[in-house]
Order: structure tokens, then C-alpha cells, then sequence
């Protein structure tokens, strides 16, 4: 299940997880007035057990039911890869965050593969690069097995669109009030006990390779804002940790100020990326 608002000439199309107490339609009216206001598409889904998506909710079904939502974008709605925003709020920062750790795993095996080996004569290296050239200027692909980065299937591109810094699979990682991982939430010292804890942000945020915002109310209380530091302190590539002031878990978007500083933000990112 899943919505979606397109903006006149948009160039990026952002994909939206939301948080754990939300379903599509308690976002029907903020999602299309974020979409105007950044000229930018959106498309929100509801993971199983959620809204009208039947089924019970699990962290791996988060993982499948975003990596599908993706699919859907590059496969029927022809999105260039390169050009898909992701973002998540709250508990959705999870399944953002592990299809960002993906994506990004992907980026670097294309590369890899895109160069000629040394070994290799002056004629079969022309060959293998011309090959790898011609394979990036497609933007989707069949799906490629590799069960050591999804809990259950894998309907991610084997070729991606090429900029001057190789593969690119998805344009950005922006996180709204999220979770630096699940059991966190509740007690920082049961983390680190491996299989107790779930959605771990903190990380697979180490391992992307693209610009990433983190923003974060400083009065959260119901995930600490030390949960935003902490992620924006962790990721390679962070373009701008925004602290959203005397503002809390569920009311950044309610305030005139607190919701332009958020537009503004992610207008700043948007502007930054290659088109």
C-alpha cells in the first residue's frame, strides 16, 4: 500500500519511511504540502500490518516492503536511481537507513567491477571497460542474489547511472527524529547485546556513500536528540546535522518556524545534488 504526489518538473523523487505510531493516511495532508513546497515528488508506503497493509509488521518486512516501494519507483515509474531522495522518520529511519547501507554496498561492488583488471592486455581491458560503460547507462536491472545484505529478497539494480564518482544508486539519506537503533530507545547499555537489538542505524550509517541530513528536535523525549547527534557524528558524509529548537518528537511540522527550518534544510540538500 503505498501513496504518492507528483510537483510540476521535479527533478527528485523522495521516498518516504514513516514513523512507528503513523500510517499513510495521517500523512495525506503534510506529505502533499512538503512535495509543493520542495518541488520535489513524493512517495510514501505503509509496511505490512500497518494502515490497509495486511499482515503482521517485522524489521525484515520493513526491509522487504522498502526495497519493493524502490523497485517500483525505477521499475514502473522509471526513476533514475540517482535521482531517488531517501528519507525516514522515527522508526522509519531504519528501513531508510539499511536500504541506504545497501544501495550503497551495491555502488561500491559496481565499481569494482567497472575497472579493467591490471593483468588484463590493452585489448580485453578496452573491451571490459567499453562493456562496464555501456552496463552504467542503464538505470535498472534484474535482480542480483545476495542474501548477505537482505533478510529475504534482493530487487536491487545491478547497474547504476554514472557520475565522475563512480555508480550512483540513490541520491541522499535524510533522517528525521530517528532512532540510532531500536533497543536504544529504551536502554543504552542492552545495545550492546547483539541479538536484542534491531534497526541498527548507528551502524550501517558507517557504510553509505551519500550526502546525509539528520534533523532532530532538542526536546525529543520520545527518541533522545542524542540519537540524531550521535548518527550525524557517525555517517561519512554528512551534510548538515539541523537542530530543530524547543521542538519535540511529533511537533517539528506544527510550528511555522520549526516547520520552514525543516523545509528550508531539506531544500538545501535537494539544491546540492546533481541533476
Amino acid at each position: 500500500m503505498h501513496s504518492e504526489i507528483a510537483a510540476a518538473d521535479a527533478a527528485h523523487t523522495i521516498l518516504f519511511s514513516h514513523g512507528n505510531a503513523e500510517d499513510i493516511g495521517d500523512l495525506s495532508r503534510w506529505l502533499p504540502y512538503l512535495s509543493q513546497a520542495l518541488g520535489a515528488n513524493i512517495v510514501w508506503y505503509d509496511y505490512e500490518g500497518y494502515g490497509l497493509h495486511d499482515g503482521s509488521c517485522s524489521e525484515a518486512k520493513c526491509y522487504d516492503n522498502v526495497q519493493s516501494v524502490y523497485r517500483y519507483l525505477t521499475d514502473a515509474c522509471n526513476v533514475p536511481p540517482h535521482l531517488i531522495v531517501l528519507c525516514g522518520r522515527s522508526l522509519g529511519s531504519g528501513p531508510a537507513t539499511f536500504l541506504a547501507e545497501k544501495l550503497s554496498a551495491r555502488e561500491r561492488s559496481l565499481a569494482k567491477k567497472k575497472r579493467p583488471s591490471d593483468s588484463s592486455s590493452s585489448t580485453s581491458a578496452s573491451a571490459s571497460t567499453s562493456a562496464s560503460d555501456s552496463a552504467t547507462s542503464s538505470s535498472t536491472a534484474p535482480p542480483l542474489d545476495d542474501s548477505s545484505l537482505s533478510p529475504a529478497s534482493d530487487p536491487l539494480p545491478t547497474t547504476a547511472a554514472s557520475q565522475s564518482n563512480g555508480p550512483v544508486l540513490y541520491a541522499a539519506l535524510i533522517l528525521l527524529s530517528p532512532i540510532a537503533s531500536a533497543v536504544r530507545v529504551v536502554s543504552h547499555s542492552l545495545s550492546f547485546i547483539p541479538f536484542l537489538d534491531s534497526f541498527p542505524n548507528h551502524k550501517r550509517i558507517t557504510k553509505i556513500t551519500r550526502p546525509c541530513l539528520v534533523i532532530h528536535g532538542d526536546l525529543d523525549q520520545v527518541v533522545p536528540y542524542a540519537h540524531g547527534k550521535l548518527l550525524s557524528e557517525s555517517t561519512p558524509h554528512l551534510h548538515q546535522f539541523v537542530t530543530i529548537a524547543n521542538r519535540g518528537h511529533n511537533d517539528i511540522e506544527s510550528s511555522p518556524d520549526s516547520r520552514q527550518l525543516l523545509i528550508d534544510s531539506i531544500a538545501s540538500l535537494l539544491q546540492a545534488l546533481p541533476r
